[in-house]
Parts: structure tokens; sequence; C-alpha cells
């Protein structure tokens, strides 16, 4: 029975491909693409017109890959069309050239994967290392907006102190001007630094400049992030300037669902707008995730390198599957050409984007030890918007194209900008712009729930019962919620699932 099955199911699949044969054989603009389908744009638009020819033919889809099928099929067959042969061979051509530009683009950006050795050799010649004890108070203090001017507190005073505030339940914190007298130490523009604890000699912090090589790529992840921004609503509407969410969420703490972030502004996008603007934003989380791969030491990546592998962690996969593969396909767009990267590692399935962005120092309980900025671009000439990890008194100037990584418990936060108070001046271009990736305590167990597809009321029944894990005792009333829209914020600033 299953091998008369078989047997259907290959006449059906040779009906299919047959079809479609004859139909791109006389379509001169798709035998064009499929020749020029080494590049990843093309070939897009080529796999447009397949899915298109076989909607109009009224076949079933075989299973797998349309064009991956198509040109298996094609390739075993021992008769085709001349002018669709002729394709076949310029495609052969162009996947040969797209694979050099590539490999050129792996070298110049070093994205080759090092050895634990070679990555120290690296991170000696580009960073030095700083040892520092912990300060007895941290600086700046818990709570406190930092001005780095006087203007600057003078520009933010009103809108800080007496400002019209998003939920009327938070509490105000103070502003301050910053006193550099209290700082232990200050990370240039031009600096990389690998900060180590004087007592354990354990990595603390570290900043690296100049993090892409290529200003190509850099571009790319900038505008993708801007965009991201610009289309989504903030979370946190209290602080200055917008932080989106990104990739996949636990949902609100109402809601509780492990589902790609639904935080748009505009109902009105097309589903090839949106699954191409997914796929972008993806690409640009796995340009980041790989670049970490290669320029951080095992010591740091470890923990979030565990996280993933422990929960079989879904990937930011341009919203396509939710699945437990690690690997998949992501695109860098350097202008004139696009570089396609296969079988890649994909980067961990959540993050944010932000623009402007200002925070009092503050402290998270994530579900581990790090988290990774990456500021991709920032005017000439700001000030403000620096950086703070204050258990070390640490203060990181900001610059375009620079890596953090820091300790999401250690109280941190970012200065404010030089910029306008008004919400209605957030809007591109950006003063300051970048991305990070982040984890909630509660993402793991939102995917452990949708594996295991309980319904969405049981899933919320038991969230709701055990909520207290992810709240610190100063936080936990009634009203709390975590939203991902226009909704309130949780109730107090202390509530560990802030990011």
């Amino acid at each position: 029975m299953a091998h008369k099955a078989r047997r259907a199911g290959k006449r059906e699949r040779k009906k299919t491909f047959t079809v479609l044969i004859a139909k791109i054989a006389t379509d001169h603009h798709a035998l064009s693409l499929l020749a020029r389908s080494g590049d990843p744009r093309p070939r897009l638009e080529f796999e447009a017109i397949l899915y298109a020819l076989l909607d109009s033919t009224g076949r079933p889809s075989p299973a797998g890959d349309l064009f991956s099928g198509f040109i298996q099929w094609c390739d075993s067959a021992t008769q085709l069309p001349d002018v669709l042969s002729q394709a076949l061979v310029d495609r052969k051509r162009s996947v040969e050239i797209q694979y050099r530009i590539r490999m050129e683009f792996v070298a110049s950006m070093g994205l080759k994967r090092m050895k634990e050795a070679a990555k120290a050799q690296w991170l000696s010649e580009n960073a030095h290392v700083v040892v520092l004890d912990r300060l007895r108070e941290a600086y700046p203090e818990y709570h406190q907006w930092i001005a780095e001017t006087p203007e600057i507190e003078q520009q933010w005073g009103h809108r800080i102190r007496k400002g019209k505030k998003a939920d009327k339940r938070h509490k105000r914190h103070p502003l301050v001007l910053e006193d550099p007298s209290r700082l232990r130490y200050v990370v240039k523009e031009d600096e990389s630094v690998v900060f180590r604890d004087k007592e354990t000699g354990d990595i603390i912090m570290m900043v690296i400049r100049d993090f892409c090589k290529d200003p190509r790529a850099l571009k790319f992840v900038d505008c993708n992030a801007a965009e991201s921004v610009d289309l989504r609503k903030s979370v946190r509407l209290e602080d200055p300037g917008k932080l989106v969410l990104l990739g996949y969420t636990a949902g609100s703490r109402s809601h509780p669902l492990f589902d790609w972030a639904r935080n748009l502004r505009s109902k009105k996008h097309t589903p090839e707008f949106l699954k191409d603007l997914d796929f972008r934003l993806s690409s640009a989380f796995a340009l980041f995730w790989n670049l970490l791969q290669v320029r951080i030491p095992k010591e740091v990546l470890a923990p979030f390198e565990s996280y993933l592998a422990d929960n079989s962690m879904c990937r930011m996969d341009g919203n396509s599957g939710k699945s437990t593969d690690s690997r998949g396909i992501y695109m860098v767009d350097l202008g004139d050409k696009y570089i396609e990267f296969n079988d890649a590692e994909l980067a961990p399935p959540s993050g944010v984007a932000g623009c402007n962005y200002a925070r009092a120092i503050h402290r998270e309980k994530q579900a581990q030890k790090w988290a990774f900025s990456w500021t991709t671009s920032r005017r000439k000439g700001m000030t403000g918007g620096s950086f703070y990890e204050a258990v070390y008194g640490i203060k990181v100037l900001q610059a375009p194209n620079t890596m953090v990584a820091w300790m999401p418990e250690h109280d941190h936060g970012t200065s404010l900008l030089d910029w306008s108070p008004n919400r209605k001046d957030d809007i591109p271009p950006f003063a300051q712009t970048g991305i990070a990736l982040v984890t909630s305590t509660r993402l793991a167990s939102a995917w452990e729930k949708y594996r295991n597809t309980q319904d969405f009321a049981q899933a919320e029944k038991e969230w709701v019962g055990t909520m207290e894990a992810d709240v610190d005792e100063k936080c936990g009333r009634e009203g709390c919620t975590f939203c991902y829209d226009d909704r309130p914020l949780c109730t107090d600033q202390e509530c560990p699932i802030c990011m």
C-alpha cells in the first residue's frame, strides 16, 4: 500500500514539474531571472513566479522547497527545452560568481569562526585590558537620570520632572548632573576595552569599536534598525526615544504566548512587505550574532549559548517556522550586491532596536548572564547618549559601530541626549540608533508551552499561577502587565522583566 502511494506521489510530482518546465520555457522574463538566480534578488523573484504558475495550474505543491525541487528536477531531466538548458548553464555561472563574492565578504569581515586562542590573539591586538574593583557605592546612583552637561539638564528638566507621564502609577526619578570625579573609567570614542574584575579576574564588560569592518554591511543593519523602530510601537513609553521589541516574544503577562512580536503601528502593510521586513530584520540580527561569535570569548558567550541549547530554542527566523533548528538562511544587502548565507547559524529569538533612547540607572533580571548591544549610527557632534556600568563606575562614550557586552543584573543606564524632548521629533533620521540581543525570563517557558502544543487557555492559567517566579518582591500588584503595545507597562520600574 505504501509502495503504491509513493509511486502515485512520484507521478504527481512529475506532472507538476513537467507543467512548470513548459510554462517557464515560454516566459522570457522568468528565464532571465533563472539565469541570474545565483544572486538572491532575482532568485526570490523567480520563486514568486514559480508559485504563481503553480497556483494557476491548480496542482498541489510538491513537498519541500519549490525552487530547489525545480532545479533538481531539471538537473536530472534527460531532455529540456534549449532556452531552459541555457538559462541553467548561466545560473551555474552565476552561482560560482556569487560564491566568490561571499568568500571575499567573509574574509574582509573576519566572519570565519576562530578557536579561543585565535580570539584571544585578536582581542589583544584590537583591545586593551582594564582591571577594576567594584565601587563601594554604585555610580551613577540607582534610578537617577543622567545629564552630562548643564545645557542637557536644562533641556530635559521639565519633561523629566514635570512632564506628562505615560502611566501615572510610575514614580518620577531624579535628574542629576554627572559628577565626573565619581567615575572610575571613561571609555573614549575610539577605544576598545575588555574590563576585568580585580578580585576574580573575570570579564565584567566589553567595548569593541569598529565592530563591523564593511561600511555597507553596517548601513544595512542600521537602515533595518531605523525602519523597525519607525514602524513599531515603543515598549518604553516613559523613557525618551523609542525601544521596540523584535523577533519572538513571550507575549504580554496577561496574555502569555510565544509568537512573533505584534507591535506594528499600522495594519495596512501587505503580507509580501511584512515577509520581506521580517526576513531583513532577522538577517541583520544574524549578522550581529555571527560577528559576536568571532569577536567574543567563550567566557562571555557560553551562558547565552547554553541557554539556547538547554532550551532547544527557536531562532530569529523571520517568522517562518518556529523550528528547533539553529541554522537557516540570512542575507546582507551591500547596495550593489546581495550576500546570502545558507545553513548559517541564526540569531537568538528575541532582541530590541532603539533610537534616541535614554534610561535612568536600573537593573534587570534576564534569562542568562549577558546582553549585547550594537550602536549602528550616531550623528556627529552629539553630546549625551553615553552608556554607564554603575557597579564599577564605567562610562562609555558613544560612537557609531560600537559593540558593548554587559551584565543586565548590574546597575546600568544611558544618559540623556542633546536632542529634542518632544516625542514628535523621534523620527528618521535618528540621532542615535542601535540594536541589542536580550532575553526575557519568560521566553523559554513560553517556548516550551508552544512546543508541547498546550492550548492557550491552559498555558495562560499556568502562567498566572507561576508569575511570582519572574517578579521582584517590590513588584507584583494586580495591575502589573508587561505589554508590547501602548497599554500600561509594569507598575514598578524595579520589575525584573523591564526589558
